[in-house]
């Protein structure tokens, strides 16, 4: 059940949002404000995009469109044996973290969520 409204329909933005076969869209709230953003993940470069949903905002095509609210070039969690896993992670604040573990090395990285809906640097564990 998707409780956001403001998500990419315009035609130019909405045919660049996650575009292409290696990129991955998951539903979140990132920012905590109850309403589910979306998180665009390339698989194959690491990079994240993502779009804020307003929870305030009528839905009806057209309106309240903010198109993609941050783009984060990284390499994180782009390698054939990581997975991606999203939840809130060791904090009581119901904002979505990434979370990156990779199976065959072991290596775990996090993106932790900020109110802004934006992620502090990666941090490796």
């Amino acid at each position: 059940n998707l409780k956001g409204t403001d998500w990419d329909s315009r035609a130019d933005n909405a045919n660049s949002f996650c575009f292409g076969r290696d990129r991955t869209v998951h539903v979140a709230d990132i920012n905590g404000d109850g309403a589910d953003d979306l998180i665009c993940h390339n698989d194959r470069i690491g990079s994240v995009s993502t779009d804020l949903a307003n929870p305030r905002a009528n839905w009806r095509v057209g309106t309240g469109l903010r198109g993609k609210d941050a783009f984060y070039d990284l390499a994180f969690c782009n390698t054939q044996d990581a997975r991606l896993l999203i939840g809130a992670f060791g904090a009581n604040d119901s904002r979505a973290d990434l979370f990156c573990h990779n199976t065959v090395t072991g290596h775990m990285a996090m993106l932790k969520a900020r109110s802004r809906g934006t992620f502090r640097i990666p941090t490796g564990y």
